[in-house]
């Protein structure tokens, strides 16, 4: 049977672990006094917990949804875990605010599109504790704009990511330790802003240390205005540009470093003259 709860109230533990949900599901504005355990579980037809509050843990481990995943203004106040979780349509998750000491996604998979931006009268998600999507893959286009990351203490991890198509990450802030070492963009990635286009959101700025070691862009990547704040050195250390690299304008309070780095097409860096390189 279907399942269609409004503004509910659901005081005892949601046990939902490895069971296979067949119809549509949806809790809208309901409140999860428990911890909800809905791991390894499989939603044929998605699930909606839109405006909903997770006042515990929240456990999607593995979970399966093969129809639309939406989180829209969805509260999670306890850890919060999609590690190896399979979204086989869309991923909505705009206005979600992961306010746990910890939001895992590790090795989750997204085959459509993702969209973590503001839309639809929601702002952007935001994570404040420790954020990790570590090897985790967007196989369709994902919209990561806006989005505040983690905190001074933490660490935001995208340790080998995959995103096989465009990733957008424009006026996203990133709070703690950064890292997309190991990543992979075979698509363009937009982490800074076009040329004279003001309707864009504006360039990422990263607060704390950050490393793109290893990094691969097969894509155009785009850091033109990106702002990175820390004192410490950004490293691109052992990375590779397939495609077009934008540098310009961007900004490094502790420098950067390129070293063992190869530039197969045009590469801007700002002015008045470009960063030390070292092959």
């Amino acid at each position: 049977m279907a399942v269609n709860l409004q503004r509910a109230v659901i005081a005892e533990p949601l046990e939902l672990r490895h069971a296979a949900i067949t119809n549509r599901f949806r809790l809208e504005s309901c409140l999860f006094k428990a911890p909800a355990d809905c791991s390894y579980a499989s939603f044929e037809q998605g699930f909606e917990f839109s405006d909903s509050q997770f006042a515990a843990d929240a456990d999607f481990t593995g979970v399966t949804t093969r129809r639309a995943a939406v989180l829209l203004g969805t509260a999670f106040s306890g850890k919060a875990s999609f590690r190896d979780a399979t979204a086989k349509e869309v991923f909505l998750a705009s206005g979600a605010a992961f306010l746990g000491p910890e939001a895992g996604f590790d090795r989750a998979t997204f085959l459509k599109f993702a969209n973590f931006s503001p839309s639809a009268g929601q702002p952007a998600a935001s994570f404040s504790g420790e954020v990790a999507f570590t090897e985790a893959r967007f196989a369709g286009p994902v919209s990561l704009e806006r989005v505040r990351w983690g905190n001074p203490k933490g660490t935001v991890d995208f340790t080998e990511l995959r995103c096989d198509r465009a990733a957008s990450f424009r006026g996203s802030e990133f709070r703690g330790r950064t890292s997309f070492a190991s990543a992979v963009f075979l698509g363009n990635v937009t982490f800074g802003v076009p040329e004279g286009d003001p309707e864009v959101p504006p360039a990422a700025r990263f607060l704390s240390e950050t490393s793109f070691d290893s990094v691969q862009f097969q894509g155009e990547a785009n850091f033109n205005q990106v702002q990175f704040a820390h004192a410490s050195q950004v490293s691109f250390d052992g990375g590779a540009f397939g495609d077009d690299a934008r540098f310009a304008k961007v900004r490094f309070a502790g420098g950067v470093l390129f070293s063992q780095v190869g530039f197969k097409a045009m590469t801007d860096f700002p002015v008045p003259g470009p960063p030390r390189i070292m092959t």
